[in-house]
């Protein structure tokens, strides 16, 4: 199953889950990238 985000998909809505700080940074300069790209600047 694909995954679009931080953290690790097999952990994702558990009791448990957490994120770490750099993969929140990560992802959000994944998630910019694909607007700039997306929207064509």
């Amino acid at each position: 199953m694909p995954s679009f985000g931080p953290g690790l998909l097999t952990a994702a809505h558990a009791p448990n889950e957490s994120v770490s700080t750099e993969a929140i940074v990560q992802a959000v300069k994944m998630y910019a990238r694909t607007a700039r790209s997306y929207l064509g600047g």
